[in-house]
């Protein structure tokens, strides 16, 4: 059987992570790296065996290069999507899809016209076995009927404050996926309340606090901490009327000893979710050479990033923001 030709776009760390991980894959192989700094494109490929590209519209048309991940910054995925769609390639995107809700529409609107799925959103939180146990639970009834989805997640402090917009799009974003993954609802409405940093900035985030509506009369919290002292943390818990279910917010253990009990926070958000990124490079190998490609989709990052931006306009306005999607096309259900 030949080998999945794989080419990465962007080799920054994101981008690394994906391509050493192709690399480890059977029946896979690494052909191509592109990254607009010529220095690290060159030294990725090296390393890695592949050959080094310096303009992303080339690596797509290659015809050695199979199938594409998009590891590129945030305003060139729709772009870059919509390349892969046309050359009829499979593609592995990072979130988000599109850097705006119509060009992620524009994109979903384009597969289903294609009639097939080629399109893989990096929420990579579906592929983490303690993400993966909680939803299994919750869909096979063992804490009966759920109501509520809650979910924490902290980053190390930045060294500049961040914007709303940018917490929300570029962090939150996954928890956002991660309510409509564990309950396998919509998100129709949201508000936000945030404290600036400074507070001088109302634009800025520092703490943003996030209730959901979710269709089926399901709620959710969403606790985003951008100014963590501790440490990164992701977790998330769904409430039923029979139990409840939820992920532990390390992979480290609680260790008690000396007197003291206590648990490790690391602040690498990659090393907190290796295996999870090894398993979703795997799926996407493995089904890119059939007719559809699996995990999260094109809609997935679509009704995300609607729910984010509403997140963004509530935060700004005050107000309870609605979340308006079209029906979900037959393509993704």
């Amino acid at each position: 059987m030949n080998e999945l030709g794989v080419g990465v776009v962007g080799a920054g760390g994101m981008g690394s992570r994906h391509a050493r991980n192709v690399t480890a894959i059977k029946g896979a192989s690494l052909v191509a790296v592109m990254d607009t700094d010529h220095v690290r494109a060159g030294r990725l490929a090296a390393e890695l065996d592949a050959k080094p590209f310096f303009d992303a519209m080339a690596l797509i048309e290659h015809p050695d290069v199979q199938a594409v991940v998009v590891a590129s910054p945030d305003s060139t995925h729709a772009d870059l999507v919509m390349a892969c769609l046309e050359a009829g390639k499979p593609v592995l995107c990072e979130k988000p899809l599109a850097a705006t809700v119509e060009q992620a529409a524009a994109i979903v609107d384009r597969e289903v016209a294609a009639g097939r799925r080629t399109v893989q959103v990096g929420f990579m939180r579906e592929y983490d076995p303690a993400h993966r146990a909680v939803r299994e639970a919750v869909e096979g009834g063992l804490i009966g009927r759920p109501f509520l989805f809650k979910g924490l997640h902290t980053n190390v402090s930045p060294p500049t404050s961040r914007f709303l917009a940018e917490v929300l799009v570029t962090s939150a974003i996954h928890d956002f996926h991660s309510a409509r993954f564990m309950t396998a609802e919509e998100i129709e409405w949201v508000v936000t309340h945030h404290l600036p940093f400074p507070f001088a900035s109302p634009d800025t985030c520092r703490l943003a606090m996030i209730t959901l509506g979710l269709s089926g009369g399901l709620l959710g919290t969403i606790e985003m901490n951008a100014d963590a002292a501790h440490g990164y943390e992701v977790a998330v818990e769904v409430v039923g009327d029979g139990g409840r279910a939820s992920t532990g917010g390390t992979l480290e253990p609680v260790l008690s000893r000396s007197g003291t009990k206590g648990q490790l926070v690391t602040d690498d958000w990659l090393a907190r979710f290796d295996i999870a990124y090894a398993l979703e490079m795997q799926a996407f190998v493995g089904t890119a050479p059939s007719t559809t490609v699996g995990g999260p989709s094109a809609w997935d990052g679509y009704a995300t990033l609607a729910a984010a931006q509403a997140a963004v306009a509530s935060g700004l306005s005050g107000l309870r923001e609605s979340v308006d999607l079209p029906l979900r096309p037959r393509l993704y259900q």
